[in-house]
């Protein structure tokens, strides 16, 4: 991370967050940036990884740019990566910049992640990741939970951590 990434904040969303298991269904995803810092940012790329079995929509990408992105195979999941050309496009500071597109699946009974980043512009400055995001779950999945548990100087903290067909919850 360079000294300007801490000034955003990345996260991603799907539309729908379910879908029938073995029924080829479409997805919207939506990248989010938003300038947290006191001026300007510039954008050099966003690249988003899809998760396995999902293809990107040709022609859907809205938002920053239309163009195409670039697809590179990573692991047997498509890497998209939008690289802006001059002008790179500009955050300003409290603004929140999206980059959306589609991609299709059919989906088994399971939960799939994906995931986001951000290079800012000049190169080297920071790149900034939403790690696994954006669930997106198949049938009906019952609920995954986790405990989380932790002692630090005598005090104990619990984290609850519920995974669902329907999104992510910590208590």
């Amino acid at each position: 991370m360079g000294p300007q990434a801490d000034r955003i904040q990345v996260s991603a969303s799907a539309a729908p967050n379910s879908a029938p298991v073995g029924q080829q269904t479409t997805f919207t995803y939506t990248i989010s940036i938003k300038n947290v810092g006191s001026s300007t940012v510039k954008l050099a790329k966003v690249r988003d990884l899809l998760p396995t079995g999902f293809s990107y929509v040709a022609g859907s990408s809205s938002g920053l740019t239309t163009a195409e992105p670039e697809i590179e195979l990573a692991g047997g999941k498509q890497e998209l990566e939008w690289d802006f050309s001059s002008p790179k496009p500009d955050v300003s500071a409290g603004e929140i910049a999206t980059q959306a597109f589609r991609a299709t699946a059919t989906l088994q009974v399971d939960i799939y992640w994906n995931e986001a980043w951000v290079k800012l512009d000049p190169s080297g400055i920071g790149t900034v990741g939403t790690g696994s995001t954006a669930p997106v779950g198949g049938g009906s999945i019952s609920p995954y939970a986790y405990d989380i548990l932790s002692n630090a100087g005598g005090i104990a903290i619990r984290a609850r951590v519920t995974i669902t067909d329907i999104g992510v919850s910590i208590l």
